[in-house]
């Protein structure tokens, strides 16, 4: 469920699809100057709210085959400590498909 989930976040992120080929330098130059530079820009609520739509399923899914049969807060926070990376990576690689 979680892979669908990805799958479907990526492309959700990716619509419309407008493609541009780029060259992998001038795609991770657009990446660092937009994305991983300091917000210069005010964030719009509706891009907050579609990302959090698209990847709070991803996150839930894979909390969920973690934890189903764990129980104990350590269990929650070894889950943690892995759900909260992937999510960010997936997350990444779906912006940085954008450029």
């Amino acid at each position: 469920m979680a892979l669908a989930f990805v799958a479907f976040a990526i492309y959700g992120s990716l619509l419309p699809f407008e493609w541009r080929p780029l060259a992998l330098e001038s795609a991770w130059d657009q990446f660092r100057s937009v994305v991983l530079a300091l917000p210069t820009r005010r964030i719009s609520r509706s891009d907050v709210l579609a990302n959090m739509l698209l990847f709070v399923p991803i996150g839930f899914s894979l909390a969920g085959a973690r934890l189903v049969d764990r129980r104990g807060a350590l269990a929650v926070l070894r889950s943690a400590l892995i759900i909260l990376p992937v999510g960010l990576a997936v997350s990444c690689a779906a912006e940085f498909l954008q450029m």
